[in-house]
């Protein structure tokens, strides 16, 4: 059954596998986008897998064998966790869970340093502790999951640019937010803030913040001067 992908063994068996699990072939395909179903090969080599709305409830540990895999979009499913082995994905760029049941992350999440693109919107996740490791990425999208803290290791995602915290049950941010040097854009409407930490007036890239929505009382004096630097900022 191995013989119609034209890649190696391991990641062939890796393939066989999910087409097990959801009941038929996996077509070949030019491109993955977020809505795709099929698989992208390069040579020997998988590089893009897409499975989008297949009813997926689980992973195999075997994914972990798509080592060159680049791009990985698994939105509209209802997996509720993720196989250690996602963390030897160490050439992923893309990884979309959009529309899961996912309530925790792999602790091997944190190996994925290539990647730039996570997309967890619309998921059941309560904490995040597992993902200071991701050096590389560059957009973190956490809309409508159900956070009430942040961990401090987000401080260390220092190539972040865009941060959507929309839709959670945040109470308070770490002061570590501040070290988001690079952070142009911070979504935080329809959370439960009462305050903001004065590290906020350090995001020297940021260029819009949203707190809409919240449960504000007072807001802190570096709102002041984050306006003052042109920052938009809905209230």
């Amino acid at each position: 059954m191995t013989e119609k992908y034209n890649v190696k063994p391991e990641q062939a068996n890796a393939l066989v596998d999910l087409e097990i699990i959801i009941g038929k072939p996996i077509p070949q395909v030019y491109e993955i986008e977020w809505n795709t179903f099929g698989v992208k090969i390069d040579g020997d080599n998988v590089v893009g897998l897409g499975l989008y709305k297949k009813r997926l409830t689980t992973l195999s540990e075997s994914i972990g064998a798509l080592s060159s895999l680049e791009k990985l979009h698994l939105s509209f499913n209802k997996l509720s966790t993720l196989p250690e082995s996602i963390g030897n994905l160490t050439s992923l760029e893309k990884l979309w869970l959009r529309s899961n049941q996912l309530s925790t992350l792999p602790e091997s999440i944190g190996n994925l340093t290539s990647l730039k693109e996570l997309n967890l919107g619309v998921n059941q996740l309560t904490t995040l502790e597992s993902i200071g490791g991701l050096k590389s990425l560059e957009t973190l999208n956490l809309w409508n999951n159900k956070l009430t803290t942040l961990p401090e290791s987000i401080g260390d995602l220092k190539s972040l640019q865009i941060l959507n915290l929309s839709y959670n049950k945040l109470k308070t941010l770490p002061e570590s937010i501040g070290n988001l040097s690079l952070l142009q854009k911070l979504i935080l409407n329809r959370n439960q803030l009462t305050t903001l930490p004065e590290s906020i007036s350090n995001l020297k890239s940021l260029t819009s913040l949203n707190l809409e929505d919240n449960e504000f009382t007072t807001l802190p004096e570096s709102i002041k001067i984050l306006e003052k630097r042109g920052v938009n900022i809905y209230k």
